[in-house]
């Protein structure tokens, strides 16, 4: 379980402080470092510039929570692709300042990578939520995973866990060796299957749980192939 004081004291923190309209005001050198961005006089930088539609709005989100409460309860997952490089992964929370600056805010950010993402660039830990606080899942304990709009619900043993990253981000990084799209809305741990079913013309796979997920046609073939069926 990753709480604020365990990020604070295990990881080096990136700072961003901005306005209220969202331009960025100042940068640590964590930042600089890590993502290579620095802010230039003269040049005005904002956050919808260096972010989607969709981070943005987790964005907006997290700002409104910290108005309210002074921190955000939520936090923002963003991976960074680098070419022939682990991307990095990195956690974000939003708070807001005291005193004269109480009109702006401050992002921390906390680099995930190493903790994450294994030598042969796969995930090898899963982020998901647990209250305020979040989990890493390993890998090998996963039953499945299932998309939920922006977001994915995880299975583990029968507990149900909410990751706040897209379904589509773990598929670039699963190792699939164990792990394969069965489904648009689904991604199955292969040693979590105990059978393969077919009813009326539609295949399903049994999971050790006792979950039974569908197989879509066009994952089929790929799917048959996987098992040595075909």
């Amino acid at each position: 379980m990753l709480s604020l004081d365990y990020l604070r004291q295990s990881f080096s923190i990136g700072i961003v402080i901005f306005d209220k309209e969202f331009n960025i005001l100042c940068v640590n050198e964590t930042i600089e470092r890590i993502l290579g961005f620095r802010l230039t006089e003269g040049v005005s930088s904002s956050l919808p510039e260096l972010h989607s539609k969709e981070a943005f709005y987790k964005i907006t989100q997290m700002i409104k929570e910290a108005q309210f409460a002074g921190k955000s309860d939520n936090y923002i997952l963003k991976i960074l692709s680098q070419k022939e490089k682990k991307d990095i992964i990195l956690l974000g929370k939003v708070f807001t300042l005291n005193g004269k600056y109480k009109e702006n805010f401050i992002a921390l950010l906390y680099d995930l990578t190493d903790i994450l993402i294994g030598e042969n660039k796969t995930i090898i830990k899963l982020p998901a939520y647990e209250g305020k606080d979040l989990l890493l899942l390993d890998i090998e304990e996963i039953d499945y995973l299932k998309a939920a709009g922006n977001y994915t619900d995880i299975y583990v043993c029968n507990e149900k866990y909410l990751s706040p990253l897209p379904m589509g981000k773990f598929e670039k990084k699963l190792d699939t060796s164990n792990f394969m799209r069965i489904h648009r809305s689904f991604i199955v741990n292969l040693k979590k299957i105990k059978k393969l079913s077919r009813e009326r013309g539609k295949y399903f796979v049994l999971l050790q749980n006792g979950h039974k997920l569908p197989i879509s046609r066009n994952r089929l073939k790929i799917s048959l192939e996987k098992f040595g069926l075909k």
